[in-house]
């Protein structure tokens, strides 16, 4: 009887074998793609918000270009010197309003930041200050200075 079980045994747990090898060799795979799952879900998770401020951007680039079209129409001659000022204004209250509205999108999305984050989100007001404020001290100030350039 021993024999007939030894006998016997050899070929089963050789099938074994094969069954984990292929067991293993399957799991590899599965795992190959949980990860590739992850990774393609992570670079999704990156892009998440972008739609809504691509729309918004291309809202604001709209409304300036339209305000650059009929603003000087809607504008009284008495104004027409100041012409450059209300449209510069215009499209300033644009492009305030789009910034304000991508940091809170942004903010809302990720409600934690790091102190490195805080630093840059308060550079860029910093910078875009400081062109108003310098475009407002260089720039031309009477027509004929425009008109020269």
């Amino acid at each position: 009887m021993l024999l007939c079980n030894t006998e016997y045994s050899a070929p089963i747990l050789q099938a074994e074998v094969k069954d984990m090898e292929a067991f293993e060799k399957d799991a590899k795979e599965s795992l190959k793609d949980i990860d590739s799952v992850a990774r393609r879900t992570r670079r999704v998770a990156e892009y998440a918000g972008t739609d809504l401020t691509l729309i918004v951007w291309g809202i604001v680039w709209m409304l300036g270009y339209l305000g650059n079209q009929f603003i000087p129409m809607m504008v009284r001659p008495a104004l027409y010197p100041h012409l450059d000022w209300i449209i510069g204004g215009w499209w300033g209250l644009l492009v305030l309003g789009g910034v304000i509205f991508t940091i809170r999108l942004y903010w809302a999305r990720s409600p934690t930041m790091s102190d490195d984050g805080k630093r840059l989100g308060l550079l860029w007001p910093i910078i875009l200050g400081y062109v108003y404020v310098f475009g407002f001290l260089v720039g031309p100030f009477i027509h004929v200075q425009k008109e020269s350039m």
